[in-house]
């Protein structure tokens, strides 16, 4: 690497978010000399491989702790998504599974009724069915179940599984063929430190300094651990909320949501087939906090706790939440899934609840599943804050992006496109008009 070369736009970070944004400044502007860089072998190696996040492209029609108004949002993003898997997509990215939203009890069958009156005009593919069409379309969902027990569904046949870890690869070699030059990429290379210079940036890295005029962290816990650095975000703190699954025999033919208390930012319990394992269905996620800000780093441990500053403000923002019996009843009952031998028979009512007919024999806890969630919390306001973070500085961009950043990546990318424009005044452009010939509203 060429210490002397100045970029104008260096991206940190090689999941699905900084890729999107590595591939959209490359096929759509003309933005000059782009680096991305990031410290894993391979692109989405952490929160974007699908050992570590739902493989679901979140539209918030079957996701009932959305509202209306967020849902709206979510959908236009993930649209961008599946336009671009629909495109360029195969059975190496993605795979489309029906889907639905399952209600269990007349309480629970009463809100999704609701609900669908509420959001089907948003999502005209969602469709109302009743236990006889559950029946057919997911067998194991009813088969055991309490017939007095009333049952309720929407369903879709629109649901993508996405592998994200081969999404952000495949956007990089299109982004790195979208024009002959000035792209560098550079796995294996560490970023450790940034300082603000007269012509923009200079970033410690281990591959030697890096020299950028606009930088975009997209690093997820780590992002605000450089933002901090240069003076951004002093009121915010992380809570690394990891996730883990549980493997069962193949009983689901799509994804089965359940219904989710609207306080909480985590999604319920659900069963999805598994693209790294076709044999098995998976059910989860567990969520629970861990003081490390990337799962199995063992080093991000004191990154963590200088991150959270242990100042008052933060112990008191954490102890407010905490208090909240929703969050400590959540907070408790997560802590007993993830035990060694029995957490399973402590989770086996949560799948239990989609296929009546688990036995706790039939369920395994996911090996090797490693995602952090980044669950920002305000400690001034002591509120968590529900979606994505992002800071934009002084020619800086910094994302921090718990779920639904994957399935939003595109939109977020587009977001720091058009702001990475302005920075550089008339300098670069976007084609506004390809980027809407490719992306066109979807229905």
């Amino acid at each position: 690497m060429n210490e002397n070369k100045q970029y104008d736009v260096v991206i940190v970070g090689g999941g699905v978010s900084g890729t999107a944004l590595f591939y959209l400044l490359r096929t759509y502007t003309n933005v000059g000399s782009i680096a991305l860089f990031d410290k894993y072998g391979g692109f989405g190696q952490a929160n974007s491989h699908p050992k570590n996040n739902s493989q679901t492209l979140h539209f918030g029609d079957i996701e009932t702790n959305y509202t209306l108004e967020k849902a709206r949002i979510v959908k236009a993003a993930s649209d961008l998504v599946a336009t671009y898997c629909d495109k360029y997509g195969s059975e190496k990215l993605f795979k489309i599974y029906p889907k639905m939203v399952l209600a269990v009890g007349q309480g629970e069958v009463d809100a999704l009724k609701d609900r669908y009156e509420k959001f089907k005009e948003l999502f005209p593919a969602l469709h109302p069915i009743e236990r006889d069409e559950i029946a057919k379309i997911e067998p194991k969902v009813v088969e055991g179940r309490d017939p007095d027990v009333p049952l309720f569904a929407l369903h879709s046949t629109e649901g993508y599984t996405v592998d994200y870890a081969r999404l952000a690869a495949d956007m990089v070699e299109r982004g790195q063929s979208a024009r002959s030059k000035d792209a560098d990429v550079f796995l294996n290379t560490c970023v450790d430190s940034t300082r603000k210079t007269k012509d923009g940036f200079e970033l410690d890295s281990s591959r030697g300094k890096i020299q950028a005029r606009v930088v975009v962290y997209a690093t997820g816990a780590h992002s605000l651990t450089f933002a901090k650095e240069l003076g951004y975000a002093d009121d915010l703190i992380i809570l690394p909320v990891a996730g883990s699954f549980f493997h069962t025999p193949n009983v689901l033919n799509g994804k089965v949501y359940t219904l989710q208390l609207k306080k909480l930012p985590f999604a319920a319990a659900h069963g999805d087939p598994d693209l790294c394992r076709g044999d098995r269905s998976r059910f989860g996620p567990t969520a629970k906090v861990l003081p490390m800000l990337e799962r199995g780093q063992w080093k991000t441990i004191w990154s963590f706790f200088k991150l959270f500053d242990l100042k008052l403000s933060s112990l008191m923002a954490v102890g407010s939440i905490i208090a909240d019996t929703t969050y400590l009843k959540f907070i408790a009952r997560n802590i007993l899934y993830d035990l060694p031998l029995i957490g399973r028979f402590f989770f086996l009512p949560n799948i239990q609840k989609i296929v009546p007919s688990i036995k706790a024999m039939d369920v395994m806890p996911l090996k090797d599943a490693k995602g952090i969630r980044p669950q920002i919390v305000n400690r001034v306001t002591r509120k968590v804050s529900l979606g994505e973070s992002r800071i934009v500085g002084d020619k800086i961009i910094l994302n921090i992006t718990p779920s639904p950043g994957a399935s939003t990546c595109l939109k977020n990318g587009e977001h720091d496109m058009r702001d990475i424009i302005e920075f550089f005044g008339d300098e670069f452009k976007i084609d506004d008009d390809r980027f809407s010939t490719d992306f066109p509203k979807r229905s």
